[in-house]
């Protein structure tokens, strides 16, 4: 009777032991899991802070050009960054962060301002109030796509109303 109860207890001991341990395996797996998710954060965020910082170089290197020439836009530069911006983000991170509703007008709007502050609509000749209006509605449009969409408006009146 003792002998079949050590045995009983044993391999009850063991059972449990098997569970914990494919518990513990489970619990590991989920770690390594979120691990991997962190890192691809954080690699995420170190390209969006890249990008931003090239943006913002663009940005001080139109204004630059501008008091020298026109009040215009360089805007293939400016255009790409946005375009690899917004490619870094999921659909549904576009959708949550409300990146053409709020965090791409917050990066556009200072350039558009100070484009604006410079910009002498009276003394100005008509072609650089075009290249103005044309160029910036462009840097809120995406290359190759069409401009009518619901993101490219949202931008547009973002940026301007």
């Amino acid at each position: 009777n003792t002998h079949e109860n050590k045995v009983r207890s044993t391999s009850h001991f063991v059972r449990s032991t098997k569970k914990k341990l494919q518990s513990l395996k489970s619990d590991i797996d989920d770690m390594e899991q979120r691990k991997r998710q962190g890192q691809e954060r954080i690699d995420k965020l170190h390209k969006v802070l890249k990008i931003m910082d090239q943006i913002d170089a663009a940005s001080l290197e139109n204004d630059l050009a501008s008091s020298t020439s026109d009040t215009s836009f360089s805007n293939d530069k400016v255009q790409s960054l946005i375009e690899d911006l917004g490619d870094t983000f999921s659909a549904e991170e576009i959708s949550s962060l409300k990146f053409y509703e709020v965090l791409l007008p917050s990066l556009l709007g200072p350039m558009v301002e100070r484009r604006l502050q410079m910009w002498n609509p009276i003394m100005d000749d008509p072609s650089v109030t075009k290249r103005l209006v044309q160029s910036t509605l462009a840097v809120a449009s995406r290359k190759g796509k069409h401009n009518d969409t619901p993101e490219c408006v949202a931008t547009k009146s973002s940026m301007f109303v």
